[in-house]
């Protein structure tokens, strides 16, 4: 009589494991399909964020002044900055750092694109340097820039485009200095000359010249001014008009005829 098959633990196992090993691949299946949407998906948004989109292009620039927005732009260093890097706060810093920049606000935008706006608060003009072909200006700390536009500056100097000072240098202590206290001690006179040999020049007639020269030392100017009117009293009291007034030396003045 043939023996009677009976399942055992062991039989039950050995027949569950194939479907075990099945039910395991299919979990493994899913979890390497979930990790290759997750790489692709980080894959893809790394992609997307160091993509032109994310560096900034476009940098705009307000109220420059007479600065040119060509220097404003590179010394923030903003251009082709990636937007996730950049730092709106030494961009500003390192603006104001430029000649003729008393502050400066930066501020950066994403709107399908990263851009970013640069607001300068120049310094203002104190004299307008004119020849015949160039147009500076210097504020009060003396540094010098292309005139572009209308300038106002209580002070214009005239001058030959030899002597006119080159843009983005400071003027000498002495010849700051001397406008400083001219416009101080004669603020309704405008308009001066300048030499490269005997400095400002005066014409407080329309026809005779005062070289005042510069201000060698504080107040100078007022110095070089009284003594200009003390001359000026002379030459009238006698009926002389020169052509020239020197007051470059205020203890030693002299005339031209």
């Amino acid at each position: 009589m043939p023996r009677k098959y009976t399942r055992t633990r062991f039989n039950i196992a050995l027949e569950e494991r194939p479907q075990q090993r099945a039910k395991g691949k299919v979990r493994l299946g899913g979890r390497v399909l979930i990790l290759v949407v997750l790489v692709c998906a980080l894959w893809m948004s790394a992609q997307w964020l160091l993509g032109e989109a994310w560096h900034i292009r476009e940098v705009r620039v307000r109220n420059n002044g007479g600065v040119p927005v060509e220097a404003i732009i590179a010394a923030s260093g903003l251009l082709r900055k990636h937007f996730l890097a950049h730092d709106a706060q030494r961009a500003a810093e390192a603006v104001e750092t430029l000649n003729g920049v008393v502050a400066a606000e930066v501020a950066c935008r994403w709107n399908g694109h990263a851009w970013c706006e640069i607001t300068v608060q120049p310094s203002r003009p104190l004299a307008l340097w004119e020849g015949q072909r160039r147009r500076v200006w210097n504020d009060a700390e003396g540094y010098v820039q292309v005139a572009e536009g209308e300038v106002n500056a209580p002070l214009r100097l005239r001058a030959d485009d030899a002597a006119i000072p080159a843009p983005a240098t400071q003027l000498p202590p002495d010849l700051l200095r001397a406008l400083l206290e001219l416009s101080e001690l004669q603020p309704e006179v405008k308009v001066y000359d300048y030499s490269a040999h005997f400095g400002i020049i005066w014409t407080p007639d329309g026809a005779q010249r005062v070289r005042l020269g510069v201000a060698e030392y504080e107040g100078a100017m007022r110095d070089k001014l009284r003594a200009a009117q003390e001359m000026l009293r002379h030459v009238r009291a006698r009926g002389l008009r020169p052509l020239v007034i020197d007051v470059r030396f205020p203890d030693a003045p002299y005339y031209v005829p």
